[in-house]
């Protein structure tokens, strides 16, 4: 029943969310798959034709986070992901995510991860060794 009635809620929010806001849930989408070329949030608020106040306001209230925090999100996950499974230079996995830079994107690596994405890699590695048998 709780498991149902949480589905039920879910599907209710999104219907008042897509209702209210016709444009969130293509913007989130289209956020998703092109986040490597994204460089601002004005240029998806041009996109969706939405001014930015309204957008930055929606977004925030409705998913708790900034677009930005959102963006960000994305990238490093994409990151984290090419760190772990390639051997990449970290400059190119910061220009293939969609960085600006090399600096922000270790910047962002370590206020997320608590490390910087070299040393993420050598420990992860570590552990893998570890638990060979």
């Amino acid at each position: 029943l709780m498991s149902r009635f949480a589905t039920n809620r879910n599907l209710y929010i999104a219907r008042t969310v897509a209702d209210s806001h016709p444009w969130l849930v293509p913007a989130i989408e289209y956020t998703r798959k092109n986040f490597m070329e994204i460089r601002s949030e004005a240029e998806i608020c041009e996109k969706f034709s939405v001014s930015k106040q309204h957008f930055s306001r929606t977004f925030k209230r409705r998913l708790g986070i900034t677009f930005n925090e959102f963006l960000t999100s994305i990238r490093l996950s994409c990151a984290l992901k090419q760190l772990m499974t390639t051997d990449d230079k970290i400059s190119d996995i910061s220009e293939q995510t969609g960085f600006a830079d090399v600096r922000t994107f270790i910047s962002a690596f370590k206020k997320r991860y608590g490390m910087a994405p070299l040393q993420y890699r050598k420990a992860a590695i570590g552990e893998k060794i570890a638990d060979r048998p």
